[in-house]
């Protein structure tokens, strides 16, 4: 598209200063692609994934999980759900200060040294600054997870069954 684009549905709105690669809209999930901002998306229920994105984004959902990727040139970044978790994907080289929040739920520090957990009662938080935009992350069930790009993902891999051993008879 290249340029300005904006959505309004009857579940979903979202808006976005220059569109450089893809949006897909699909029942329970958006996906935005190569976008700049300022970025706004709301909605009810809907899983959104925001990969690549520059500039501001202002993310808020009832339910659904999020997924965020920022490129080179990010900015501002705040990204709310009700219920529904967060993960939190940044290279080594982005500069950032955290602020992530989870009323009911845990927060996984798989980024590495410079974040901070702290346990609050049934939630927990994270924070932590290499000097760069704010990006605040809250749920109020869910958990949030903030890792490196490259770093596998906190799903473990499927159990490989122990080889029989059969002796002879």
């Amino acid at each position: 598209v290249g340029k300005a684009l904006r959505f309004e549905g009857v579940q979903t709105q979202f808006r976005a200063e220059k569109v450089n690669g893809s949006i897909q809209l699909r029942p329970g999930g958006l996906a935005l692609e190569d976008v700049e901002g300022p970025v706004r998306i709301s909605g009810k229920t809907r899983d959104v994934q925001v990969t690549g994105f520059r500039g501001e984004l202002d993310l808020e959902v009832e339910n659904g999980d999020l997924e965020l990727r920022p490129a080179a040139g990010m900015g501002k970044v705040s990204a709310r759900t009700r219920n529904g978790n967060i993960d939190l994907v940044l290279d080594s080289v982005t500069k950032f200060d955290l602020t992530a929040r989870t009323e009911r739920g845990e927060v996984h520090n798989e980024y590495g040294s410079g974040l901070k957990e702290e346990s609050e009662g049934k939630g927990a938080s994270l924070k932590g600054s290499t000097g760069g935009p704010g990006i605040e992350a809250r749920t109020e069930r869910g958990h949030i997870t903030v890792r490196k790009s490259g770093a596998p993902t906190s799903v473990l891999p499927p159990r490989v069954p122990a080889t029989p051993s059969f002796a002879p008879p």
